[in-house]
């Protein structure tokens, strides 16, 4: 706006700044609201089981999955780190690597960047279990404070039947005449157990399907030869329906 519509409005004791300042909020207040009645449809949708579930799911719906800053390094993604760990996946090995090269390129520094890049690779064209094989070594490598801050910042609800169902899926892929993988089974349940450190993981596992927690106690199951029972014990307590 020029100097002189500036003036022309001060002169009519209108304040640009104020007037700015007023429409924003106006407009952040409606979308909070098209945001909040989106959840709420989504909830009754979902057939959430009590009031609070209901109330947390909404109160959460602000949460953006995910910034313009991490959608432009999408497009990088593959270049980054998939040369960091094709001849282990290959080799279908699951041992996580400590090398700095392979570790600076998985870590993600928030749970936007973790989901961004599940996202990413879940839409890759490589072969079914190499793609499940690459999702559990890309969560494997996440600092477990990253982890359990996909749920508390609401993006965990979405991605935990997916990150069920790969487990899964590798675990199905291992020959039956031999063992687990120790290495596969510590990864699994150290991530689970991460999960659960967020005090928004029994609401996303409220929101699994039945099938999706007959998944998850099968996979616990399977996991229990090579594990403590008291962790299985523990983590099987969340997908027990009730």
């Amino acid at each position: 706006m020029n100097n002189s519509n500036e003036g022309h409005l001060a002169r009519l004791g209108i304040d640009m700044s104020n007037l700015e300042s007023e429409m924003n909020v106006a407009v952040a207040r409606d979308t909070r609201y098209w945001m909040e009645n989106d959840a709420k449809i989504r909830a009754v949708e979902q057939r959430v089981p009590t009031y609070e579930h209901f109330r947390q799911l909404v109160a959460g719906c602000h949460l953006c999955p995910i910034d313009k800053s991490e959608l432009k390094d999408l497009t990088h993604l593959k270049s980054n780190w998939n040369s960091a760990v094709t001849g282990k996946l290959q080799a279908r090995s699951v041992a996580v690597s400590t090398g700095p090269e392979s570790m600076a390129n998985q870590f993600c520094k928030t749970p936007q960047q973790l989901y961004a890049r599940w996202q990413a690779l879940r839409l890759s064209k490589n072969s079914e279990n190499e793609r499940s094989m690459r999702l559990c070594y890309l969560v494997f490598t996440q600092q477990s404070s990253v982890l359990r801050d996909l749920f508390d910042c609401g993006l965990g609800a979405a991605l935990l039947p997916e990150i069920l169902s790969t487990f899964n899926a590798v675990i199905e892929s291992q020959k039956p005449e031999k063992p687990l993988d120790a290495q596969l089974v510590t990864g699994i349940l150290s991530t689970l157990l991460a999960f659960t450190e967020s005090k928004q993981f029994p609401l996303a596992v409220d929101l699994c399907s039945f099938a999706e927690k007959e998944m998850a106690l099968s996979l616990l199951n399977r996991l229990s030869a090579k594990s403590n029972d008291e962790t299985v014990c523990s983590l099987k307590s969340y997908f027990v329906s009730l």
